[in-house]
């Protein structure tokens, strides 16, 4: 179910990118914002599925799969946000990977 579920965001969010990449300008401020979702979601899609499959122990694996995809899907949205903004430096990159490596910390120890 969990699978059905990760494919099916994955194939809406690359539809999203692909309309927005081929109709939309790149001035356009709502296109720029459609695409960084597009491509957080499919970042979220891939590692969701990455941490749901791959690890030996299957005890919680689809909450804590789709946790940690969420997480590298917010990373990498932040991170192209920044980007597209000519905001991204190493410091608001470590702020940012800091932060969210302390949110996935208190989550795991919490059980």
């Amino acid at each position: 179910m969990i699978g059905r579920l990760l494919a099916l965001a994955f194939l809406s969010a690359a539809a999203l990118v692909v309309v927005v990449v081929a109709t939309q300008e790149p001035d356009d401020r709502l296109a720029l914002g459609s695409l960084l979702f597009g491509l957080g979601a499919i970042a979220f899609a891939l590692s969701a599925a990455f941490f749901y499959y791959v690890p030996a122990r299957r005890r919680r694996r689809a909450r804590v799969a789709l946790r940690r995809g969420a997480i590298v899907g917010v990373a990498v949205a932040v991170a192209a946000s920044l980007r597209a903004v000519d905001a991204l430096t190493i410091v608001p990159a470590i702020f940012v990977l800091a932060a969210l490596a302390a949110f996935e910390g208190m989550l795991s120890a919490r059980g």
